[in-house]
């Protein structure tokens, strides 16, 4: 679906920095945050 570089530069885009080592966390954190931003 999306790729590696896509979620790198969109963790940067919304947090101002590269995503952590546990992945799946930022990963749920970012989706809530698409969620809330809709």
């Amino acid at each position: 679906m999306w790729g590696r570089n896509f979620v790198i530069k969109a963790s940067y885009h919304t947090f101002g920095s590269p995503p952590p080592p546990s992945l799946r966390i930022w990963a749920t954190r970012f989706v809530v945050n698409a969620l809330l931003r809709w």
